[in-house]
C-alpha cells in the first residue's frame, strides 16, 4: 500500500459459539430451519440468495460464508431481519428492505455484514443498540444506524458509512455510543438529538457541521478521498474498500 492511502480491512474471524450447527442452501426456508433449532444453535448459510422478511429467534446465530457471496434480500415493505435477544448475524449482505435490520432487544450482535440499498435505515434500533463491528452501511435511503430511546450502546468498531442519504448515525436517548476505527465517506455524521463519540476514524470530505450536532470527535482525520478514489479501493471489492478473508470451517 502506498504511503498515505487508506484501506479499511475487515477480517472475517471465526467466533466460537456453543450449540449445534445447522446448514441450509438457497431456496430453503430459514424459518423452517429455526423450528428445528434450540437456543445457542447456529444456522450456516451456503453462498447464494435468500429472500423474505425473516425473524431470528432469541439466542439463534445466523452465519453466512462471506457477504460478497451470501445475501438476504427483503420485500421492500418490512425489515429484512428482525433480531431478538442475544441473536446474531454475520457474513451476509442485507439488502432490499424497508429497513435492513430491526433490533429492540439486548445482546444482539451484527458483524462482517454489508447492509445496503434499504429504503430507510440500515439498522433501526429501539431501546438497545446492537454490538456492531466490521460492517459496511452503503446507499441506504436514510441513515446507516438509527436509534430511538437508546439506553444501552456497546462500542462499535471498524464500520464504513458510505453515501447514506441522511447521514451515518441518528441517535436519540441517554446512551452515548462510541464508534472507533471507522470510515465516513460522502455521508453526514448525524447524531442529533443524542451524542456519538467518534475516535481514531476517517471522514471524507470534511463533515458538514450543520449535520454534526452531538458528534464528539477525537483523532478524526479529514481527507480528500472524493478526489482520490484509489485511497479507499481494495482488490477484493473496489466500491466499498473492504476485504474479507474466508472464514474457518
Amino acid at each position: 500500500m502506498k504511503q498515505g492511502s487508506i484501506l479499511f480491512l475487515l477480517v472475517y474471524a471465526t467466533t466460537v459459539i456453543a450449540g449445534t450447527g445447522h446448514h441450509i442452501s438457497p431456496g430453503e426456508s430459514l424459518e423452517k430451519a429455526f423450528v428445528q433449532m434450540n437456543p445457542g444453535d447456529t444456522l450456516h448459510l451456503a453462498p447464494g440468495t435468500y429472500r423474505g422478511a425473516i425473524t431470528i429467534p432469541p439466542a439463534i446465530h445466523v452465519r453466512g460464508k462471506n457477504p460478497y457471496t451470501t445475501e438476504i434480500v427483503g420485500t421492500n415493505r418490512d425489515p429484512v431481519l428482525t433480531m431478538n435477544r442475544n441473536s446474531s448475524i454475520s457474513g451476509s449482505t442485507i439488502t432490499g428492505g424497508l429497513n435492513g435490520i430491526l433490533v429492540h432487544h439486548e445482546g444482539v450482535e451484527i458483524s462482517h455484514c454489508i447492509i445496503e440499498n434499504n429504503r430507510l435505515s440500515g439498522i433501526i434500533s429501539i431501546h438497545h443498540l446492537p454490538h456492531v463491528h466490521n460492517t459496511a452501511f452503503v446507499n441506504n435511503g436514510r441513515h446507516g444506524i438509527k436509534g430511538e430511546d437508546i439506553g444501552t450502546a456497546p462500542p462499535a468498531q471498524n464500520l464504513s458509512f458510505i453515501r447514506n442519504t441522511q447521514g451515518a448515525m441518528d441517535i436519540a436517548g441517554e446512551a452515548t455510543p462510541t464508534v472507533s476505527t471507522s470510515l465516513f465517506f460522502a455521508t453526514g455524521m448525524v447524531a442529533t438529538p443524542g451524542t456519538v463519540e467518534v475516535e481514531r476514524s476517517v471522514a471524507s470530505p470534511a463533515p458538514d457541521t450543520s449535520f454534526s450536532a452531538g458528534i464528539r470527535a477525537e483523532q478524526l482525520r479529514i481527507t480528500s478521498l472524493r478526489r482520490r478514489r484509489r485511497d479507499y479501493q481494495s482488490s477484493s471489492h473496489p466500491e466499498y474498500g473492504i476485504t474479507f478473508s474466508p472464514p474457518e470451517e
